[in-house]
């Protein structure tokens, strides 16, 4: 059986096992049970995906969560997969009824953590947080265990109902480090500091060449000591860290997320080595419009996409607006810069029902001693009808943004309604859709993941910057579409497309970028806009905007009345030369120019110091510049190929101008 990703003229990928074509949908839970895999089956679902667990812990270190399973890697060279064929025969009794993507969970079990603890992660007081990403030993280990399972699935009645691996590891199967509180900083092991200095070596080559850069004289990569959580968390130059300066903290957390991107294209490669890449792989990760925490490792995205040996990414939906009505539902990450590598991006529709019910009801046995998983996010909404309206939402993004999507049944039971059931049905045949159409985005909104090693360790400011500031731009009228700032420097980036581009962090342009910019953006009437500290390398001057910045200097603009960002930032001020031939759109609480934007001889040009612009501004600076706008009410509209849709914002007639 052969499996890959076939796509569309929509831009959108299928799934093609053999001669047969496959919707890139399926179903999820944690609570299996196989009347509602025979329910879903009955209603024409063919894919689903199950956990199955090497080891006997549970998915995460700080919340009292216990394992959903006992964990098939008993012991060296020990497996039982007992548990793994029970749950695989409840999705396909016989291995014909459906096909199946498993997410293989390769945290440590804890006879592994007794027999090797010297490859274990460590905090910077010595406590253990499971396996080192940088440990050889446990990628070894737990690679073979992959390869048995493989070996057990290909001598089953489901050789050819598995048509790839997820592969997962760390908090909560999403590959970030294990912490038990946030503070907790991570990984102080020998075995990370080890390979550290080996990433160091290969990145410098000689130790004179860091010493340049990092103005230091260490006589030895081996000697170079890792950054104290001190020196993480602190942030000399305010906002950003002092390029100069702060160097070798900057380079540790490029490290740090390329860490955890290495470790999953390791698994990735020896699934593809060991099934002759007749399977899929794929993995949670990059989740750089929700987590805005460097930290947590995910900061990588554009290492991992440049890998062929991996398939598909995925995310859940964001957690951003997830229950407010009249919001947008955004991406976690970027899409687009995934299909653009020919990777396809499936979003975890995790959507709470009216019918979810708390953990410790359908998973008892599992279930921290603790309340953690009663309210909050965890708990559903009120009704049935609003449950409706927020599992519409989250289908119209996957449609219109082209993506896939898995029903996450979490605890079981929370899409048993014949309304939900019904709905989910029609989803799967329109995201099966091939036709084209008329809507496409004409903006391009680009975020660098690398960029977030040059700020504070969770700098507030971050959040009006990239998390919160998809609000606004979810309500600016028109649809956008979400990449990594690199890629404007590869050569199948569709700069024609775009009227417009918007530019989040971009605080650090290297020259490919630059080159790209100059040769792809800088015509043809195209807006350009750069928002807050955009080319801090060289204090805005090759936007057009020269700045300079103090961080004492706080501040907070005003447009049409509204207010951004909802509190004052630390931010810079234009110098006199920017505001030449440039109107000014918005200003600060002292009255000096915040939004600058200008024509130039081939395009336009726009520069906000403030984060977090609000939507009527974006709104405005669309419509100036060619970009067709659906919605002029602040609703949230999504469109793409032949599909339209609106979140209304409130309540009333609405009206949409149609492409055509």
């Amino acid at each position: 059986m052969e499996c890959k990703l076939l796509w569309g003229q929509d831009g959108g990928a299928r799934i093609r096992i053999d001669d047969k074509t496959l919707s890139p949908v399926a179903y999820m839970t944690y609570a299996p049970e196989a009347e509602r895999f025979a329910s879903f089956r009955a209603d024409g679902l063919k894919l689903y995906s199950i956990g199955i667990y090497a080891g006997d812990q549970g998915i995460n270190s700080h919340s009292g969560l216990r394992p959903f399973r006992s964990g098939f890697f008993c012991g060296p060279g020990r497996y039982d997969f007992e548990e793994v064929a029970q749950d695989l025969a409840r999705i396909a009794p016989t291995g014909k009824e459906a096909y199946i993507l498993p997410r293989i969970y390769l945290d440590c079990p804890k006879w592994w953590e007794a027999e090797h603890p010297e490859e274990l992660c460590r905090d910077y007081r010595g406590n253990a947080l499971r396996e080192s990403f940088a440990s050889e030993k446990w990628r070894e280990d737990m690679g073979g265990a992959l390869e048995a399972l493989i070996d057990f699935i290909e001598a089953s009645p489901w050789k050819n109902a598995v048509i790839g691996y997820q592969v997962a590891a760390g908090g909560t199967e999403e590959w970030v480090y294990h912490r038990r509180f946030f503070t907790q900083y991570a990984d102080y092991s020998a075995v990370n500091h080890r390979r550290y200095s080996r990433w160091l070596r290969d990145s410098y080559e000689t130790v004179e060449a860091l010493n340049r850069s990092w103005g230091t004289d260490y006589e030895d990569f081996d000697r170079i000591p890792l950054p104290t959580p001190l020196e993480r968390v602190c942030c000399r130059g305010g906002v950003l860290r002092d390029f100069r300066t702060e160097r070798p903290v900057m380079d540790y957390y490029v490290y740090h997320s390329e860490l955890i991107a290495d470790a999953i294209l390791y698994f990735c490669r020896r699934v593809k080595a060991y099934t002759h890449g007749d399977r899929l792989t794929g993995a949670f990760y990059g989740y750089v419009g929700e987590i805005m925490n460097v930290d947590y490792g995910h900061h990588a995205l554009g290492k991992v996409l440049q890998s062929p040996d991996i398939d598909f990414l995925a995310s859940p939906n964001s957690y951003f607006g997830c229950r407010a009505k009249g919001e947008d539902w955004p991406y976690m990450a970027p899409v687009d810069s995934a299909r653009l590598h020919g990777k396809l991006w499936f979003v975890e529709s995790d959507t709470r029902t009216h019918l979810t019910r708390p953990m410790k009801e359908t998973l008892p046995q599992c279930a921290p001693d603790n309340t953690l998983y009663d309210n909050g996010v965890w708990a559903g909404p009120e009704t049935k009808e609003l449950s409706l309206a927020l599992l519409k939402k989250g289908i119209a993004r996957v449609l219109t943004g082209r993506t896939g999507t898995w029903w996450f049944d979490m605890w079981g039971g929370w899409f048993d309604a014949p309304e939900y059931r019904e709905l989910l049905q029609k989803a799967e045949g329109w995201i099966g859709d091939q036709s084209t159409g008329l809507m496409r985005a004409e903006t391009a909104v680009l975020v660098d993941d690398r960029a977030f090693a040059s700020f504070g360790v969770d700098d507030p400011v971050l959040y009006d910057l990239i998390y919160k500031q998809r609000s606004p731009l979810g309500k600016m009228g028109a649809p956008y579409d979400f990449y990594l700032l690199s890629d404007l420097a590869d050569g199948r980036f569709p700069a024609e497309a775009y009227k417009a581009v918007i530019f989040l962090n971009a605080v650090n342009l290297e020259e490919p970028v630059k080159q790209a910019i100059r040769e792809k953006l800088q015509k043809d009437d195209r807006l350009l806009l750069w928002i807050y500290l955009a080319d801090a390398a060289n204090g805005g001057v090759f936007t057009g905007f020269p700045w300079v910045y103090t961080p004492d200097r706080m501040g907070q603009a005003i447009y049409k009345g509204a207010a951004f960002p909802e509190k004052p930032v630390s931010c810079a001020a234009f110098t006199p030369e920017a505001a030449e031939g440039a109107y000014v759109l918005a200003s600060t609480d002292d009255g000096r120019p915040a939004v600058l934007f200008r024509r130039e001889k081939a395009y336009t040009a726009a520069y906000s110091l403030l984060p977090c612009l609000p939507a009527r501004l974006l709104n405005d600076l669309l419509a100036l510049s060619g970009v067709h706008v659906y919605c002029f009410t602040e609703d949230v509209v999504y469109a793409g190929g032949q599909y339209i849709a609106i979140h209304a914002a409130s309540g009333g007639e609405k009206r949409l101008y149609l492409p055509q």
